[in-house]
């Protein structure tokens, strides 16, 4: 039972998410100034109200607020069932979260079950003092601020959308062989130095090597592989790919490279999507549904090169160099009968 005489042990619970703006990680900030500013205005509050300790603090820097799977949240949660704190305080109600089904949940029933008592400052509300207005309050304010993240999910995507279609690379990566251009952060430049291996290997493969012996030739000559080549040019990059510390090159990152029209200059994006705003699973859109955009930076294998390997007249496009490369990669499966590779 919640008393006003009793001292609080308490945490304040910070978070911003990447749509609100100012998120630490993509300046390579300690934290943003949104976090901060959240942090002062609880600890004035907490200064003006000495029946409450501050005892730890929780902090989502780049954290949705649609969904409650937060990893200091879920902290917060299990020092709150320990014991350890009796108290939470928020900025407002945006910062606890935008749900407003789950967010009701976790005011309205979960705290008042574990004694809890929980404060927005901003919204002025205090879970000791709440009246049967505020009850009513409550639930339109949160449901306000849900309806605030469908209406941002629905921007970002038709932003996105109409950027695909203007040829903007908006990927968080760029392929290997390719670089941000300087001048324009969404627009591909070939990279020369791992533009030249990936000539390389179209070439090598149009001449018949399969992908084992490309992938050996490579590591042969002490050529890094792509994800250890973008960290060493100061890409902070991680793949799902990757089965040991330190990666080599293998022939399903050959075939990946040799497969990819990307090195056609034909730029593809939008092919995974999420159903809602609220719903983060990674569904496969269907082919016809993905962005295609012809001719959106420089081929990064030389046409002239994959039209005379592949026996191609001169001045063929790209492409039948690389549908070459399929054919060849096709005889390699059936000569093998391995397990299908699946080609883009």
């Amino acid at each position: 039972m919640l008393n006003a005489d009793m001292i609080y042990e308490a945490a304040d619970y910070l978070r911003l998410s990447k749509e609100d703006g100012d998120f630490s990680l993509s300046n390579d900030k300690l934290e943003s100034d949104s976090i901060s500013s959240q942090r002062a205005i609880i600890e004035r509050f907490v200064a003006q109200n000495p029946n409450i300790k501050l005892v730890a603090e929780f902090c989502d820097d780049g954290y949705t607020g649609t969904n409650f799977d937060r990893p200091d949240f879920q902290r917060m949660m299990e020092a709150v069932k320990a014991g350890k704190i009796n108290c939470v305080i928020v900025k407002d109600l945006s910062r606890f979260g935008r749900d407003y089904i789950d967010a009701g949940k976790y005011i309205e029933k979960i705290f008042p079950q574990l004694g809890v008592r929980f404060i927005a400052v901003n919204d002025n509300y205090d879970s000791l003092n709440h009246s049967t207005g505020d009850s009513l309050v409550l639930p339109v304010k949160n449901f306000l601020n849900d309806s605030y993240s469908r209406d941002i999910s629905i921007k970002v995507r038709s932003s996105f959308e109409s950027r695909r279609q203007d040829g903007e690379f908006i990927a968080n990566y760029t392929a290997y062989g390719y670089l941000r251009d300087p001048e324009n952060k969404n627009k591909l430049v070939i990279d020369e130095v791992a533009g030249e291996y990936v000539r390389e290997i179209f070439q090598w493969k149009i001449e018949g090597m399969s992908p084992v012996t490309i992938a050996e030739k490579l590591n042969g000559r002490g050529v890094l592989p792509p994800s250890e080549y973008k960290r060493s040019i100061g890409i902070k990059y991680k793949t799902a790919f990757q089965t040991s510390s330190r990666s080599k090159w293998s022939p399903k990152a050959v075939i990946r490279i040799l497969t990819n029209e990307l090195y056609t200059g034909v730029l593809i994006q939008g092919r995974r999507t999420t159903p809602n705003y609220k719903v983060k699973k990674v569904i496969i859109k269907d082919k016809s549904e993905w962005s295609r955009i012809e001719n959106a930076h420089e081929a990064g294998v030389p046409i002239s090169a994959a039209a005379d390997a592949g026996g191609w007249p001169s001045g063929t496009r790209l492409r039948y160099g690389i549908s070459s490369v399929r054919a060849c990669l096709l005889r390699d499966l059936r000569r093998t009968g391995k397990a299908e590779i699946r080609l883009l």
